[in-house]
């Protein structure tokens, strides 16, 4: 089905990962990239940091731009929590202007900034949605979308944020584990948090749904 295209895009990228990870190559110079990007962090920190958020809440903007691939960096400078915090503030950052921009009069920006299906769930979303649809909403679809849709529909911003950051605390931790995996070679954790990811996002693309539908 159309709904679950983009999950099956990010199994096969998935896939992709876990197989690199076992080449010797790759390992290799990503270990090298890590030690290269530590160094200029280390000698650079404040900009190095001011990047990767800016980076970051981009990515919760722009549909076709992502972060995903220089989080083991960060990981690798600033280690796992710090990672999480900053990566998961960015994004709510990021949530925050994409909302604005649904707004007149950056609506005019949808056409070219945001998906086309973004307008189908605008017509079939309420302004006074409730807080459990709006969090499977923000689970189920990229993060970009609800943001200029709930904008445009002037959704409570506290309620639509409150739903933001609720949603987008097991991607970054996700996000996050799976790259020092990734970086570890530790497959067993690899596997397992790319097969939860896409479980979390079928349940709420599934469960989304089935709601819009009564």
């Amino acid at each position: 089905m159309i709904r679950y295209r983009r999950l099956l895009v990010v199994f096969v990228l998935l896939a992709l990962v876990v197989g690199l990870s076992f080449l010797d190559p790759v390992h290799e110079a990503v270990g090298q990239a890590l030690e290269w990007s530590k160094q200029f962090i280390r000698h650079h920190e404040v900009l190095g940091l001011a990047l990767f958020a800016a980076l970051s809440a981009v990515s919760a903007i722009i549909f076709f731009f992502s972060t995903a691939v220089i989080v083991p960096v960060a990981v690798y400078a600033w280690g796992k929590p710090a990672t999480i915090l900053i990566l998961w503030g960015s994004w709510i950052l990021g949530a925050a202007a994409s909302y604005a921009i649904g707004r007149k009069p950056g609506r005019r920006l949808m056409k070219w900034v945001v998906p086309r299906n973004a307008s189908h769930y605008e017509k079939k979303i309420s302004a006074k949605a409730n807080f459990p649809l709006v969090l499977l909403f923000q689970i189920a679809l990229p993060s970009e979308i609800p943001g200029y849709v709930l904008g445009a529909l002037k959704y409570h911003f506290g309620k639509y944020l409150g739903a933001r950051a609720l949603a987008e605390i097991p991607f970054a931790v996700g996000a996050v584990y799976l790259g020092d995996s990734f970086v570890r070679r530790q497959y067993g954790p690899l596997i397992g948090i790319a097969v939860g990811g896409l479980l979390l996002s079928a349940a709420a693309i599934y469960f989304f749904h089935k709601r819009l539908e009564r």
